[in-house]
């Protein structure tokens, strides 16, 4: 009979894994930024984790209840605890099935050495300091011409009323820091507009800011006639705005469609019974899901890659997955930063033409960080410049090119 929940219980914990819900706990466990920027609750997603949790150690209570006819506070002392913890700690996170070895393990350990019992808790601090690598992984580790760009900017004011997001008079202190100071700013759908400036400016402060990872101490944003000032970063990104980062944040030990696969989770109108029993509708929103992520890794070249571990692929192929990413999440706005730092000329080329895309076939709007000139001047339908947190100048690529301001704070003389 034990076996048998055992072997259940092993089931229902493989199909929970297997679940959107079970890729959501592993990318939350990885990068809970990164979570926050595609939409996911981290706080919904960890109060799952806890109630499912707490239901089988609720049930394996019930069971030792059952068998032993009473429960007494001498039935989990220490050494008991941590046993327990010892066993996790020498499964690890790489399987569930290395947990139900390493317990096999302990226990017939623990047998083998009753006679030495004041020895015991030696014996599980050295199964705990064991390798390493058994620590990280357990034991089943994881083998245009210029000319005609400009007509194209002229057809696409022309076509525009509203800005889709307004920004006011943002400003954002740390302390006695004031870091971005009357910053304004305007989107047009399906426009590319770059935030320039030195290094320190105050560039991804904005950033984060619009985003809901910093909450502004004044000014207003507005995405149509919606205030963004002080939503959290999750419900902005469920609102249509997501983000990259400056530094690429995949869920690096998950595959490369599974960092696909995450982004989706808040489109996936699956529950938790319908995914244990695989029902139809499951299995059609999964398929849905793979279809949409099997399109855009072919659409980066990273198709051929889908089973391959994040981490393992080089840093260009990294940030065009970071693109990619975001894209499955079907957003209205974009926000780039830095997404060419780090990229050889070929593919700086190459995200040239991938974010040229995003905004004429999939009517995506962009915001773009970018310390690459000749990038930014090539594919900007507006340039916003920053100097110290402070605005310094807008206007066409040409405009800024030739302004004597921005020409002494941020291009140079040259």
């Amino acid at each position: 009979m034990a076996l048998l929940l055992v072997v259940l219980s092993l089931f229902v914990i493989n199909r929970l894994l297997r679940m959107p819900l079970g890729r959501a706990w592993e990318a939350l466990r990885e990068d809970e930024i990164a979570c926050r920027s595609l939409g996911l609750s981290p706080r919904r997603i960890k109060l799952t984790a806890f109630t499912i949790s707490a239901a089988f150690a609720g049930f394996a209570g019930t069971l030792f209840a059952a068998r032993q006819g009473f429960v007494s506070p001498e039935s989990f002392t220490f050494a008991e605890s941590a046993f327990v913890l010892a066993i996790v700690v020498l499964g690890g996170m790489g399987s569930q099935f290395a947990v139900i070895w390493a317990a096999i393990l302990l226990v017939v350990s623990r047998e083998l050495m009753r006679d030495f019992n004041e020895y015991s808790m030696l014996m599980l601090g050295g199964f705990d300091g064991a390798d390493d690598d058994l620590a990280s992984a357990g034991l089943a580790a994881h083998d245009a011409p210029a000319t005609e760009a400009e007509k194209r900017r002229s057809e696409r004011r022309a076509g525009m009323s509203q800005p889709l997001l307004s920004v006011n008079g943002l400003m954002m202190r740390f302390g006695g820091l004031l870091a971005v100071n009357n910053v304004n700013l305007e989107l047009y759908p399906q426009e590319i507009v770059s935030l320039i400036g030195p290094n320190g400016a105050g560039k991804t402060t904005v950033f984060n800011c619009l985003t809901g990872f910093y909450k502004p101490t004044g000014g207003t944003i507005l995405l149509r006639d919606q205030h963004l000032e002080g939503l959290p970063g999750q419900q902005i990104a469920r609102m249509g705005v997501v983000r990259t980062f400056q530094h690429v944040r995949l869920f690096r030990e998950m595959t490369v469609i599974e960092n696909l696969l995450v982004a989706q989770h808040q489109q996936l109108k699956t529950g938790l019974f319908s995914g244990l029993l695989k029902t139809p509708s499951f299995r059609r929103a999964q398929s849905e899901a793979l279809d949409r992520a099997a399109t855009w890794l072919e659409r980066i070249g990273l198709l051929e890659h889908a089973n391959r571990q994040a981490s393992n692929l080089a840093y260009g192929d990294q940030r065009r997955l970071e693109i990619a990413r975001c894209m499955v999440t079907q957003p209205e706005i974009l926000m780039l930063d830095e997404p060419a730092a780090g990229l050889n000329p070929k593919e700086t080329k190459e995200l040239d033409e991938l974010i040229a895309e995003l905004r004429n076939h999939h009517n995506t709007t962009i915001l773009l960080i970018e310390h690459d000139m000749k990038l930014v001047m090539g594919i900007s339908d507006r340039i916003y410049v920053v100097n110290q947190g402070t605005p310094l100048a807008n206007g066409t690529p040409e405009q800024i090119r030739n302004n004597p301001d921005v020409i002494r704070a941020y291009l140079g003389e040259a």
